[in-house]
């Protein structure tokens, strides 16, 4: 796992001393992207024209020495590497190139920027295990979560309750690396919509290291895989 420190330490390799993580531009988001895909795609030119969010090899993972995770969009099948750029409490920022960001509140999509539509801050409680995680014997059967579901910021918010069913334990392969997961299923109504989302977790710390989950009737689903997780 990696440290944020060291996420800071690769910041002044990139010659961004200026760059804080308390305060960010669009450039300098950029550059931290730029050099980090930079970096995969470095060697033959062959290897150079692959999309580093497809090729990208557990080697590469180690070497950039980044926390990381690979989103893609169910409704288009675009898919990115973003970076962990920030952290606050329980929640982490990951950046992309041109300000796009996905905001994970423990191991769940609060929200995004830039891509298809942008979804506001999920309400969540301490007892949703997804945006607090704990071991699946702890997972309560149900949990409501609030939606802004305007587009136009702060907007009215819509309730939905969540039922968690419990799926197989078996192994995930994340780009070379073996993890023993439980999938979990999560069916979520109210206020007129209906969605599902899944997660594959660690059943002995509610660690979700792959998900799916509904961001919007616009932007549909996002899936997440982490590549290399942010160490406390």
């Amino acid at each position: 796992m990696v440290r944020f420190l060291e996420l800071m330490r690769l910041l002044a390799i990139f010659a961004l001393a200026a760059f804080t993580l308390a305060s960010c531009s669009s450039n300098g988001t950029d550059s931290v992207i730029s050099a980090v895909v930079d970096n995969i795609g470095s060697g033959n030119e062959a290897e150079a024209v692959q999309d580093p969010a497809e090729s990208i090899t557990r080697a590469q993972i180690d070497s950039l020495g980044v926390a990381l995770i690979r989103v893609r969009e169910r409704s288009t099948g675009e898919q990115k590497l973003l970076v962990a750029f920030r952290k606050s409490g329980p929640q982490i920022t990951y950046v992309l190139r041109s300000e796009r960001r996905l905001v994970l509140h423990g191991g769940l999509i609060q929200s995004t920027f830039g891509f298809a539509d942008n979804l506001a801050p999920l309400g969540v409680s301490d007892h949703d295990p997804i945006a607090f995680p704990r071991p699946i014997a702890e997972w309560p059967q149900t949990i409501v979560r609030d939606y802004d579901l305007s587009n136009r910021g702060v907007g009215m918010l819509t309730r939905v309750e969540c039922k968690f069913i419990p799926g197989p334990i078996g192994v995930l392969d994340i780009v070379g690396r073996e993890l023993v997961v439980q999938t979990v299923g999560e069916e979520c109504a109210g206020g007129g919509i209906e969605f599902a989302n899944r997660y594959d977790v660690d059943p002995k710390n509610g660690y979700i290291w792959q998900s799916e989950q509904w961001t919007g009737a616009t932007q549909d689903a996002l899936i997440y895989e982490v590549l290399e997780p942010l160490e406390e």
